[in-house]
């Protein structure tokens, strides 16, 4: 995905060279649409994961995984089950994983 964003972006830079305003427009928009389909940060101030849903969360340093349980802590925090991290803020459903590697390890 990454890869292709570059590459609309480097065919945008040609075009505005040869002053092809349209089809330059039309790679930016495809560009953004990509990059606003990208998974984010969810803050748990905002919004909560459903229960029992294994997600991604932070405590803003560490990155684990853990679910949110139908149970709530007093003072209304929410409870997790064991992620190995602090105060948890913000979840995702999904990180996106690097692009393998097109070198062979030894």
């Amino acid at each position: 995905m990454y890869d292709e964003l570059v590459k609309n972006l480097r065919e945008v830079e040609e075009m505005l060279k040869v002053a092809q305003f349209k089809e330059a427009a039309n790679l930016i928009d495809q560009a953004a649409d990509a990059i606003e389909e990208l998974p984010k940060w969810i803050s748990v101030m905002e919004r909560l994961p459903p229960a029992e849903k294994e997600v991604y969360v932070t405590d803003g340093e560490y990155i684990g995984r853990a679910n949110l349980l139908d149970e709530v802590f007093p003072g209304d925090r929410p409870c997790w089950s064991y992620s190995g991290l602090g105060e948890i803020t913000h979840w995702c459903e999904q990180i996106p994983l690097p692009q393998p590697l097109k070198e062979e390890c030894e």
